[in-house]
């Protein structure tokens, strides 16, 4: 098979139950809402959030998924992201910690359970 087509980004949907509720933990975090759309007041919402060239949709819409994902983000620094969240109040679910796989990560947790792991590579794997 031949592919000449490039893959430019990847925009992960993130299913949510409230734009209200999930928004200010996702603000928390450095994020910016882009655009938000609700067709009328009784129905759900999606929004774009972004940070650093990284965008996440998030959606109320039931077609869009299930609650309880895990997102793998890239940081430069994460002992660094670690030491900003902290100063910002924001709940830490996994402190950081050198894993198996070469990385150094931490993990958040959203208000509806989906997990965010930054991650920055280690110089060199553990095992």
């Amino acid at each position: 098979m031949d592919f000449s087509t490039r893959i430019e980004r990847c925009t992960p949907i993130v299913r949510i139950a409230s734009y209200k509720l999930a928004m200010p933990f996702y603000r928390s975090i450095g994020f910016a809402e882009e655009w938000r759309r609700q067709v009328d007041p009784a129905f759900p919402v999606i929004a774009a959030v972004s940070r650093d060239g990284i965008r996440l949709l998030l959606s109320e819409h039931a077609d869009d998924g299930v609650v309880g994902v895990r997102l793998m983000l890239d940081v430069a620094d994460v002992d660094q992201f670690h030491a900003e969240c902290t100063r910002n109040g924001v709940e830490i679910h996994e402190p950081p910690q050198d894993t198996p796989s070469g990385t150094r990560q931490m993990s958040l947790c959203d208000v509806d359970g989906n997990i965010l792991t930054f991650a920055t590579p280690l110089t060199q794997r553990l095992f």
